[in-house]
């Protein structure tokens, strides 16, 4: 709702022209949300990118920073690469986030996307499909904290201003956090405030990697590998391949997964992943377009 009911309202959710101005609404108790500020929101812009040779479709964001790694961290006391460019999300000033009249807000990046040496070299693909997703907090009237995740996916018309992606077939919704949620109760990763895979998928892609263990931190890959990191560690004792699977993440704190295991069959992709989940439009992609990438992680 945040973001369809401005574009329903002939306010395009998105607009780029230079850097990306993105235009939403917060209602809270059957009312909208005013007083936010940046504390409140952080922003994440990306584009999928179709597969090849085999791979699947990929999120790419546009705005990423580069780690640089830490003495002493890293596999065996060293880091596994020097630096290494991780997807974020956008940088904010309280100038950037401005409170319209009408009920909705504006916010314009920091980032141009239409700029590669802005963007690490991502190009700017109007005609793809694209994601704008907020991280947002705030207080509703009961004092409660709200931690949610909006996003919107739509392609860019030549005037720069956002058109809906309504074709399922045209995104990549792979699994639902409700899902997760079976097993988890709340997943709430990095203090709480990510709280749903479609938020999660725009900094853990192919252009996010720990400099610390060298490991590519694409959800698909992670995922997998955290959930089989029990597997994984006791093939490696026994010689049979395997890997002790950790990453060093905030605060350049190690998060060692040689204990962790799927709670049934590993077999069972159909706990995470099915089509018959409205949410999930590509859920049976693991029988219909099994990649390697996700296969092989296990």
């Amino acid at each position: 709702a945040s973001f369809t009911v401005v574009q329903t309202a002939d306010v395009p959710a998105v607009v780029v022209t230079s850097p990306p101005k993105i235009n939403f609404a917060v209602f809270s108790g059957g009312k909208v949300k005013e007083g936010l500020t940046t504390s409140n929101v952080r922003f994440a812009i990306a584009k999928l990118v179709p597969g090849t040779n085999g791979n699947p479709d990929q999120w790419q964001s546009y705005v990423s920073r580069v780690e640089t790694a830490t003495a002493g961290a890293g596999p065996n006391g060293s880091p596994a690469l020097a630096t290494a460019v991780q997807a974020t999300t956008d940088s904010a000033t309280p100038a950037q986030l401005v409170y319209n009249p009408d009920g909705y807000y504006t916010y314009t990046f920091s980032t141009d996307i239409k700029d590669p040496t802005k963007t690490n070299g991502v190009t700017y693909e109007p005609d793809r499909t694209h994601r704008v997703a907020i991280q947002l907090s705030y207080v509703n009237g009961a004092g409660e904290t709200v931690l949610v995740n909006p996003y919107f996916g739509f392609t860019l018309a030549a005037s720069g201003t956002s058109v809906s992606v309504t074709d399922p077939t045209k995104t990549r919704k792979i699994t639902d956090v409700a899902s997760c949620n079976g097993c988890h109760e709340k997943l709430a990763l990095h203090g709480g405030g990510r709280v749903d895979t479609q938020y999660c998928v725009m900094c853990h892609n192919p252009g996010t990697t720990d400099a610390n263990s060298g490991n590519v931190l694409t959800l698909v890959t992670m995922a997998h590998k955290i959930h089989s990191g029990k597997l994984l560690k006791s093939a490696l004792a026994a010689g049979k391949g395997g890997e002790d699977y950790a990453i060093w993440g905030y605060g350049n704190s190690k998060h060692d997964y040689a204990e962790v295991g799927f709670p049934q069959d590993l077999r069972n992709c159909t706990k995470c992943h099915s089509a018959s989940n409205p949410n999930t439009p590509q859920g049976d992609n693991w029988k219909s377009a099994p990649s390697a990438l996700a296969c092989g992680s296990c």
